[in-house]
């Protein structure tokens, strides 16, 4: 309830412009200067209020939104001063007491209108405006000293370590620019030390914007959930998989300050396959047990489907399997060694969490491709299995009109609803024709309904 969508007709755009200054900066504006006299009333203006307004890091915008800030200033004071009866003044009473009424669901005890009056003008006259770039030389220096009030406007140079005293009302009429997390992070101090007089406190957002500080938060929330969780396991931080969740319109930062690279995707309505499943012989004798132990749990069936097919074509499954099982048993467990092939795969399991931490009764359905027997699949120049080569396709093909009728195809083969999970079991070929034999691979597919952006990165092997 502090928070407020500035309309997209408000924004300065390339093909949005304004001549006059917008609603919601007067809004903004009304909301804090009834503060600022509530501030003087209660503490005699001990420390600093502040409203800071932040458009793009067009110096030119700065400057159109110094001149309405002052005007409104100027205005308000004069109008302020006129007699009781004046309509002018009335009209803009009536907007202050709407100000008033909206800060009283957040403020208790919040002081009547007429009280705040008695200093409104002459706190508006002491609030000091200040145009925070570089268009006059260098950044001016903030004398939080000389006023307990501050309106500063500016764009870049607020950005980076820039401090904002007793920050109040943040109004910021520009989109997430180029998306990189840190920057937009650093824009956000409205986030802080601010419980004391949170209640004053309105934040007017771009929707986009607002949008991506909420999504921020969520997925902080879950990072500071996976770091505590590995906490418990009394493992090395170093030990920990830098995965977490981030909005896709976000980057982390910008990539020529990373040291490692990441991957940032989501699944959704597709199919993850392990593409290198035979990256290590190692991880290939584990793997088989942990498949053999999660199998023997199910109580497997003969899928359905036309007596034409050949005995590669015919699958057993099992139907509404406890997800949460699956993700213990068998996700999990898995040694997945090729980073293309790990860094998805911490995705999906990321995605698999979250979504029975919201859905914990969650089913699924498995399959044994095969019911079980070896299928024998070649390595492309990567040595890996590109998905069209792990999957057999429809049969007939042709004609077209009667494409799959015997079978659709594996990539087919998952249920209505819900998490799929095949195992198969293949026969390696390599590009120097060695074999390994016995090789389980996974291909899950992911609903629409587990949607949720992340970000990956593999450490050094």
């Amino acid at each position: 309830n502090l928070v407020r969508t500035i309309p997209a007709g408000e924004i300065i755009t390339r093909t949005n412009t304004l001549t006059e200054p917008p609603d919601s900066l007067l809004q903004a504006m009304r909301i804090f200067f009834l503060g600022v006299a509530a501030g003087r009333l209660v503490d005699g203006g001990g420390g600093n209020r502040s409203m800071m307004v932040h458009p793009s890091q067009q110096t030119m915008l700065h400057g159109d939104y110094c001149r309405w800030v002052n005007e409104a200033k100027a205005r308000w004071v004069q109008l302020l001063g006129l007699p009781q009866g004046d309509p002018d003044r009335l009209e803009l009473i009536d907007e202050l007491r709407d100000s008033h009424a909206d800060l009283q669901a957040t403020v208790a005890n919040l002081r009547p209108l007429d009280e705040l009056l008695s200093v409104l003008a002459w706190s508006i006259r002491r609030t000091r405006v200040w145009e925070v770039n570089t268009a006059g030389g260098p950044t001016p220096e903030i004398d939080w000293g000389t006023d307990y009030s501050h309106v500063l406007v500016g764009g870049q140079a607020m950005d980076r370590g820039f401090t904002v005293n007793g920050l109040t009302v943040t109004y910021m009429p520009r989109g997430v620019g180029t998306g990189t997390a840190d920057t937009i992070q650093q824009r956000a101090r409205f986030f802080g030390y601010k419980r004391l007089y949170l209640g004053y406190c309105r934040i007017y957002l771009e929707a986009a914007a607002r949008a991506a500080y909420q999504s921020y938060v969520e997925h902080e929330e879950n990072l500071r959930q996976r770091l505590t969780e590995h906490r418990r396991t009394g493992r090395p931080l170093t030990d920990w998989k830098r995965a977490f969740f981030l909005d896709q319109q976000l980057q982390p930062t910008r990539r020529s300050v990373m040291d490692l690279t990441y991957l940032h995707d989501v699944l959704s309505d597709e199919w993850y396959v392990t593409r290198a499943p035979h990256d290590s012989e190692e991880a290939v004798v584990t793997n088989r047990e942990i498949v053999r132990r999660f199998l023997e749990r199910l109580t497997l069936q003969p899928d359905a489907g036309s007596p034409q097919r050949t005995e590669m074509q015919q699958h057993h499954l099992a139907d509404e399997v406890p997800l949460s099982l699956a993700l213990a048993d068998l996700l999990t467990p898995m040694r997945i060694t090729r980073a293309q092939d790990s860094q998805r795969y911490t995705g999906l399991l990321l995605q698999v969490r979250e979504y029975l931490d919201a859905h914990p009764a969650a089913l699924c359905r498995v399959y044994t491709m095969s019911r079980g027997a070896e299928r024998e699949r070649s390595v492309d120049r990567e040595d890996e299995i590109p998905m069209l080569r792990l999957f057999q396709g429809a049969h007939p093909v042709f004609p077209l009109t009667q494409r799959g009728a015997i079978y659709p195809g594996d990539s087919e083969m998952r249920a209505p609803t819900g998490l799929t999970i095949q195992v198969h079991r293949l026969r390696v070929v390599r590009a120097d024709d060695s074999v390994l034999d016995d090789v389980p691979a996974l291909a899950v597919w992911v609903p629409s309904e587990m949607a949720e952006a992340w970000v990956v990165q593999e450490p050094p092997r």
